[in-house]
């Protein structure tokens, strides 16, 4: 995370705490969640899951979506992403892969 922060630092050249708001926070504190806090497997997918999803929804915000025209609703990505969230932590508190590790190399016998 320091990285990404240095490189965004680097390509804006001048920042402050206030473009860091509440809507910049949840989705990546959701992608935490999603995959399970104790993986890094999981972090990994709760990033591709979650920017998938909200990509989808902001493309379904103003228009039309798999040839199905949607009205103009503000909001709806993180209106949506608010309900996964809820319907997550009831129903899998541990996220989509809980405490599943990605190991390489050869397996132990």
């Amino acid at each position: 995370m320091g990285v990404a922060g240095a490189l965004l630092a680097h390509h804006l050249t001048a920042f402050s705490p206030r473009p860091f708001y509440i809507y910049m926070v949840i989705p990546m504190l959701v992608m935490a969640v999603l995959g399970g806090t104790g993986s890094t497997i999981g972090g990994i997918v709760g990033v591709v899951v979650v920017a998938a999803w909200l990509e989808l929804m902001r493309g379904a915000e103003g228009s039309s979506l798999f040839d199905v025209e949607f009205p103009s609703v503000i909001g709806l990505s993180q209106l949506t992403l608010g309900v996964g969230l809820i319907l997550l932590l009831w129903l899998r508190p541990p996220g989509l892969l809980g405490q599943a590790k990605l190991e390489v190399g050869p397996r132990p016998t």
